[in-house]
């Protein structure tokens, strides 16, 4: 029987009922976080991401791909689920144990990494990054 409000356990946390979605995630820790040897302490910080085809606006989309929304990491053609973007305003972090039961569809490159890392910088301090550098 559920109850009506959330029930502590022995350990001082508290469970409740709750509605959620399972969604891909790309996984924003430092390697070396992920590392460590207290496995079962750590908490892993992601964000979900989703198909481009979700947003609606084909003006964003092409706004999101080339790098232009400071919020949404683009993510060109992940294995079995394509081109898709990071939503870093949804950014949250999970217990260990859930991250390492869970899929890897695929791994960044070493420049991917360094995007990544300068998308989020600009995410947090609000800063306006210059467009990429043309090959």
């Amino acid at each position: 029987m559920a109850a009506s409000s959330p029930v502590r356990d022995r350990d001082g946390r508290e469970h409740f009922l709750g509605v959620g979605r399972i969604t891909p995630a790309v996984v924003l820790s430092h390697s070396c976080e992920l590392d460590k040897e207290d496995r079962g302490k750590r908490r892993v910080t992601v964000a979900p991401i989703a198909p481009i085809s979700s947003v609606g606006d084909p003006a964003v989309q092409e706004a999101i791909l080339a790098q232009g929304v400071t919020a949404s990491m683009p993510l060109p053609e992940i294995p079995s689920l394509g081109t898709c973007y990071a939503d870093l305003r949804s950014m949250t972090t999970l217990d260990r144990r859930v991250v390492d039961a869970a899929e890897r569809l695929a791994s960044m490159t070493p420049e991917a990494e360094r995007r990544l890392q300068a998308q989020l910088v600009a995410f947090l301090v609000r800063l306006d990054l210059p467009p990429p550098a043309k090959p």
